[in-house]
């Protein structure tokens, strides 16, 4: 069964491009090619971003991530951040991604597979219509 993907698109974007992106998003951070994303396999990539090693990321650092990973997608990718940042300190902690792992963890074996994924984007969708 294939995923389900929801992207708030730009004007000159296409689903298809969006569904790509995102499809090679995730096969980038499983990076022992499993079909699921473990919070190690997120954050070994993400933290490549985190330029002053303060161990968070900033809308800056997001936005680099988005910029290099997720070209197409850069708003919703912004607009999650903005979501997860649960204290407003313009920062996503460790404490606030295990917090936005553990929601896109659906059935909370440690592993975030492609439905849970797509299915987490879907819920994002108008979340990314406010911002």
């Amino acid at each position: 069964m294939s995923p389900i993907w929801v992207f708030v698109l730009l004007p000159t974007l296409t689903l298809g491009d969006a569904l790509s992106d995102a499809t090679a998003l995730h096969a980038k951070l499983d990076v022992n090619k499993d079909g699921a994303l473990s919070k190690d396999e997120i954050l070994t990539t993400v933290s490549t971003f985190d330029a002053n090693k303060d161990n968070a990321l900033s809308k800056t650092e997001l936005n680099n991530f988005a910029v290099a990973n997720v070209p197409t997608i850069v708003q919703p990718t912004l607009a999650w951040g903005r979501y997860v940042d649960t204290n407003k300190d313009g920062l996503i902690s460790r404490t606030e991604f295990d917090a936005a792992f553990s929601a896109l963890d659906g059935n909370k074996n440690g592993n975030v597979d492609y439905l849970e994924f797509g299915a987490y984007a879907a819920l994002m969708a108008p979340i990314v219509l406010l911002w």
